[in-house]
């Protein structure tokens, strides 16, 4: 997954399944340029969003593992 202050794009939470591996890609403060969105997208990694708060850098790093971490013991 990318993270990214785009409006309008699922949620982590409703992307995660217990099941799976994840890498989410936690973008700097103001959010990933076009062309890095672009080159991730390219990879095949899918845009997600961390909420309707912009979160900065580390808070949204420790909020992805969190979110992680439930869906897997939980």
């Amino acid at each position: 997954y990318i993270a990214s202050v785009q409006p309008e794009l699922p949620h982590l939470i409703t992307c995660l399944t217990p099941e799976s591996h994840q890498i989410i890609l936690i973008g700097p403060e103001g959010d990933f340029t076009s062309h890095e969105f672009g080159k991730a997208l390219e990879k095949g990694y899918k845009p997600i969003s961390l909420g309707e708060k912009i979160l900065r850098t580390e808070t949204a790093g420790i909020m992805s593992a969190m979110a992680v971490n439930l869906i897997h013991h939980y």
